[in-house]
């Protein structure tokens, strides 16, 4: 994973950085098809706009929002998760 924050804008008044990246190296349960990926727009900002390499997977997926702590969760299933995963769960 590439450099996310750049050590010259850490200092010693620095208290906390938070940081949102996720690195998966593993398995899924199901394999995405490499012939689905194809290239397509991502904005980096609204003024900006890049080519890049996208992958498409058409399919359901448990998603949820908590507002109050403004997140958004969704679950993609790996071999190394639990495959006797309850579907009773509620989400709200």
């Amino acid at each position: 994973m590439p450099e996310i924050v750049p050590a010259s804008v850490l200092n010693e008044d620095t208290r906390l950085v938070l940081v949102n990246a996720v690195y998966f190296k593993g398995d899924w349960q199901d394999k995405f098809d490499a012939r689905a990926t194809s290239e397509d727009d991502f904005h980096v900002s609204e003024a900006k706009t890049v080519r890049v390499l996208m992958m498409y997977l058409k399919e359901y997926f448990c998603y949820a929002v908590n507002n109050d702590i403004k997140c958004q969760v969704t679950i993609i299933f790996c071999q190394c998760l639990d495959q006797s995963y309850d579907n009773s769960v509620t989400w709200n």
